[in-house]
């Protein structure tokens, strides 16, 4: 049975956002990361893959735990991190009878607090499967709730603010200047608004979905930090009175990221063109070193595209806690970027996606650069 409770209504915030850009000298060659030879490995049950959707890390009476959504039997999986034992399996489908799971997120803050985003509704439950809250989803296909480790749920009070999916008309500029990009859900009056618009390079020209697919992180300050696939900068906001933007670039970038034309546009050329230009992808910040870390993708030439030769170079640009850049370095294959996270002992990030029965982490460790 399903519980949903009133819908209240929504608040757009409106009114164009002019960010303050900061330009600070970039050092890129002072700090590294480097993969270590100890990793974690979590044994799943035979009845789980590792076809993993939202995960996270979080603290349970001071016990280091880790959960993932298993969206092949729509389970939530709860270990303890250090053990690597499971210590909890939510099957959704049992909790939440005759709701639909085409598309589900999830965020633990603890067992007291589980929020679950199906295709229409916003749940809060507790380990027990008592249903504490449940809030109607914007119904507008352009207005859909994305929470995952790139676009992470962020409870601040008692606002939840997730990600917004992009689904607009990629030949629409329209669109584009009046779309925003997170979504806010009161828990208390289950009132909705939407927050923060593209930055002004997306309302002058026109990009194609992948370069819809911005990522954010949040800082110690509690503040949005954005970084967007066509845009050099990374952007700072609390959504009120600081808006900063600051130089993100990687030092292989060759040249200006084009936009797209309408006609490379109509032609379903969008995937292409995101591959034959430089781009930016996740963002995260490490509250235990206070340092951001930023995905920067290389471009392939049209005739490796064409080849179906398509693995990217990739690097990561690690930032100080004041937004300068102080090294960047590149990141193999076989190390997943989507799913970097931190703990106290360390950075980690999925890896050897072969094992179906077993969820691999890798450790990344900060070490100064070895001049050559």
């Amino acid at each position: 049975m399903i519980c949903c409770l009133p819908n209240y209504g929504c608040r757009e915030a409106s009114g164009n956002v002019s960010s303050k850009y900061n330009y600070l000298k970039p050092v890129y060659d002072k700090i590294e990361l480097r993969p270590q030879s100890d990793t974690l490995n979590f044994q799943l049950e035979d009845s789980n893959y590792n076809n993993i959707g939202s995960f996270n890390y979080f603290n349970q009476n001071g016990k280091e735990l880790i959960s993932f959504y298993d969206k092949n039997s729509k389970s939530l999986l709860i270990y303890d991190f250090n053990s690597r034992n499971q210590i909890l399996r939510i099957p959704f489908k049992k909790w939440f009878v005759g709701e639909r799971f085409k598309k589900v997120y999830t965020y633990v803050v603890n067992f007291d607090s589980i929020f679950v985003i199906t295709d229409k509704r916003l749940f809060m439950v507790d380990s027990s499967s008592r249903i504490k809250k449940g809030i109607e989803l914007f119904n507008d296909p352009k207005q859909k709730a994305l929470c995952d480790n790139e676009t992470p749920a962020v409870l601040q009070g008692n606002m939840l603010y997730m990600g917004v999916e992009p689904a607009l008309n990629e030949t629409s500029l329209k669109e584009h200047q009046q779309w925003k990009v997170v979504c806010g859900f009161n828990l208390i009056n289950d009132e909705k608004e939407l927050l923060y618009e593209l930055p002004l390079i997306y309302k002058k020209d026109l990009y194609g979905y992948p370069f819809m697919n911005y990522c954010y992180c949040i800082n110690d300050r509690g503040n949005f930090v954005f970084s967007f696939p066509a845009d050099t900068s990374i952007y700072e906001t609390n959504f009120k009175d600081i808006h900063n933007a600051y130089f993100g670039k990687s030092f292989l970038q060759t040249e200006t990221i084009a936009p797209l034309t309408k006609k490379q546009l109509e032609n379903g050329d969008s995937y292409k063109e995101y591959n034959l230009r430089e781009s930016y992808g996740s963002i995260y910040y490490d509250p235990y070193n206070k340092r951001y870390i930023r995905l920067a993708k290389q471009k392939i030439n049209e005739s490796d595209f064409m080849a179906k030769n398509r693995i990217r170079g990739r690097t990561l640009i690690i930032f100080d806690e004041q937004f300068k850049i102080i090294g960047e370095s590149p990141l193999a294959d076989k190390y997943e970027p989507k799913s970097i996270f931190f703990t106290p002992n360390g950075m980690y990030a999925r890896f050897h996606y072969s094992d179906e029965q077993a969820i691999h982490l890798v450790r990344l460790n900060y070490s100064d650069k070895i001049a050559k």
